[in-house]
């Protein structure tokens, strides 16, 4: 143990430095999550430098009688009527929101909030997001805005006075113990089922506490030479309050408590109070102890078992959804929003017909409407795409409210471009995938866009640009023979000029170096020398096309000679791009199709078209069909409506 001695602690009685045990039924889940973002980290040096030049907050004056008379009596007790589930399940794919990812990393986000539980959300007078061991608000305003933003929605206390201010990003944190113990909470504090005591029962343990001589982890008195962090108390030499060992070492973290355990924890209000949890490997020993601005669990393992004790914070945030539900949802300066991810527009929040595939960078518009459903908030929202709009519901979970600029592209299923033809599209199952890119207006319209499909005559693209950027190593043009084989390969889809080509630049591994230089992922070349059966998604052949196009592979002159090839495709190879180019366009194309080894056809086209100011890149892509005709039939429908409809 470790003594504590408080500046000013005004004690009215004593009481036992131990308590008895209570049991519970499962271990509290441990409150993890993978920071995989490196730009946090260099983030957090920032937050660190700027710490070095700017005032730690001045520590919080803790008078435990105060707190203590506020609870003692308290008779209030309030039951777990909120659907949320544990994070475990909820949190596992909810980002740290763009308001709170520099804080998180450099105040011990991991150890003393956990894992996110809600997503950024507007309240009134800022934005909140809430984590399984407490919650982070980012205040707008100033005054009554800013006291709004703390509200809560917390009926017996408006404000949260206690709260951790961070001067340096303005983010405040909230401790949610505090409201939980007011309230009367019946939420296990270990986490919903367990059988351990609830924090009503908790709330009896924050009581005046005694100071008591000062013993170090032995039970030894210590003497004069005590170490500088212990605080005494005038008249009270050597005395101080007990933290138990591995949570004082905790709390004392640099990473965990970067503004010094004062600032970011607080004084204790309770003693450590003593309880025992069940696991696979036993029962295992805690300690829990409730400070001003956070509550800590001490997992002591099984008794006799050598193990490292492991520090968490208590999951206050669950807790507090579970016990007095989430904070109020305000739209009041929040209209817009842009999609984080494929995501599903549904008639109905959490259910219903899909009505829309959105990507990243979607624009929406919130319409007004919010709803909880479990732990997921639901938005209603409307889209509007270059030729098609409608309404539905969208999880807030995958939406930002900070713009991504206007050079990011935006992403969508075929529906924002035409219903009718992403109706097509999904009638045709998984053995069809197409992608477009809208060059001109930075947009791209996908469908199965990243499964993989046999490339046939269409992988002669890439073993035509993976050959001349050899002979640009090799500081060269293509000989004679070699152009021949590259006309022939191209614009009469020769396989035997494909497998010669093939060859001489070394294969499957070439080609796929040559993709992994542009930072292409997709294309699987046949390492068994079956060129034609390797596999592509139709993004990455969409990718490979628009950096030929765009002069981000081979120098000027061989760009210039690929793109002439692909512009002399000879009349019976052209289908899909080629048929169906709108009248008077340009373009540069690659058709293929072969039997697969399971007799069943597969069947691709895509290309480069260009007309009046307006550029697109399509690949359409299918296999196991009956007959050719089949994948024939698909290329010329979704590369004509594609035409149309970027060209009208």
């Amino acid at each position: 143990m470790r003594l504590l001695r408080p500046e000013k602690y005004a004690a009215t009685r004593h009481r036992l430095r131990s308590l008895s045990p209570h049991a519970r039924r499962s271990m509290m889940v441990g409150l993890v999550v993978a920071l995989w973002l490196a730009p946090m980290a260099l983030a957090a040096t920032w937050i660190h430098a700027r710490a070095r030049h700017t005032p730690a907050p001045a520590p919080v004056t803790v008078s435990p009688s105060s707190i203590a008379s506020q609870l003692s009596g308290a008779s209030r007790k309030t039951p777990a009527i909120y659907d949320f589930t544990a994070p475990t399940s909820s949190g596992a794919n909810i980002p740290i929101g763009g308001y709170f990812a520099l804080y998180y990393a450099a105040h011990g986000g991991t150890a003393l909030l956990g894992a996110p539980i809600t997503p950024v959300y507007p309240i009134a007078g800022g934005w909140v997001q809430v984590f399984s061991g407490g919650a982070l608000v980012y205040p707008t305003g100033h005054g009554a805005n800013a006291a709004a933003a703390l509200g809560f929605g917390n009926p017996s206390q408006p404000t949260f006075a206690g709260n951790v201010r961070d001067d340096v990003t303005g983010i405040i944190r909230l401790p949610l113990i505090q409201p939980l113990l007011r309230a009367g909470s019946l939420v296990s504090v270990a986490g919903s089922g367990s059988g351990t005591p609830s924090y009503a029962d908790l709330r009896q343990d924050v009581t005046p506490i005694a100071l008591a001589p000062a013993r170090d982890g032995r039970g030894a008195t210590t003497g004069a030479s005590e170490p500088s962090f212990t605080y005494q108390q005038a008249g009270h030499s050597n005395t101080g309050q007990i933290i138990p060992q591995a949570i004082w070492q905790f709390m004392n973290r640099g990473d965990i408590t970067p503004d010094g355990w004062q600032a970011d924890i607080g004084m204790p209000l309770t003693l450590p109070v003593s309880m025992t949890a069940s696991a696979s490997d036993g029962i295992h020993q805690l300690q829990v102890q409730v400070f001003y601005h956070a509550a800590l669990i001490e997992d002591d393992g099984v008794p006799g078992a050598a193990s490292v004790p492991v520090i968490s914070a208590l999951p206050t945030g669950l807790a507090y959804l579970q016990t007095l539900g989430p904070p109020a949802v305000s739209l009041s300066n929040a209209k817009h929003a842009w999609v984080t991810g494929d995501a599903a527009v549904l008639a109905a929040p959490g259910a219903g017909q899909q009505r829309a595939q959105l990507g990243l960078n979607f624009p929406v518009d919130l319409s007004g409407g919010t709803r909880w459903i479990s732990d997921d908030l639901w938005y209603a929202i409307h889209w509007a795409g270059p030729k098609a709009s409608g309404n539905g519901w969208l999880d807030a979970a995958m939406l930002s409210f900070t713009s991504p600029g206007s050079g990011a592209p935006v992403w969508s299923g075929f529906d924002a471009l035409s219903p009718a033809l992403a109706s097509y599209l999904s009638g045709l199952g998984g053995d069809t995938g197409a992608a477009v890119y809208d060059e001109t207006h930075n947009r791209y319209y996908t469908y199965n866009a990243n499964n993989g499909y046999i490339m046939a005559s269409s992988a002669k693209v890439p073993i035509m640009i993976t050959f001349l950027e050899m002979t640009e190593a090799q500081h060269r043009q293509p000989n004679d023979d070699e152009m021949y084989l590259l006309t022939t390969m191209i614009e009469n889809s020769d396989n035997d000029s494909a497998e010669a080509l093939w060859l001489e630049e070394g294969g499957a591994g070439a080609v796929a170096a040559m993709m992994h230089g542009l930072g292409i992922s997709g294309l699987q070349p046949d390492y068994d020398g079956e060129w034609g059966y390797s596999t592509v998604t139709p993004l990455a052949m969409v990718r490979l096309l628009t950096a030929l196009h765009d002069g981000r592979v081979l120098n000027a002159q061989d760009r210039t000679l690929a793109l002439g090839l692909m512009a002399q495709i000879e009349s019976d190879q052209q289908t899909g791009v080629g048929s169906t180019a709108p009248q008077g366009a340009s373009y540069w194309m690659k058709d293929g199709w072969v039997p697969a080894p399971n007799g069943l056809w597969a069947m691709n086209s895509s290309g480069i078209v260009t007309i009046s100011g307006e550029t697109y890149i399509v690949a359409v892509y299918s296999q196991n069909k009956v007959s050719l005709d089949d994948g024939w039939g698909i290329a010329e429908h979704v590369c004509g409506a594609v035409g149309q409809l970027l060209t009208s």
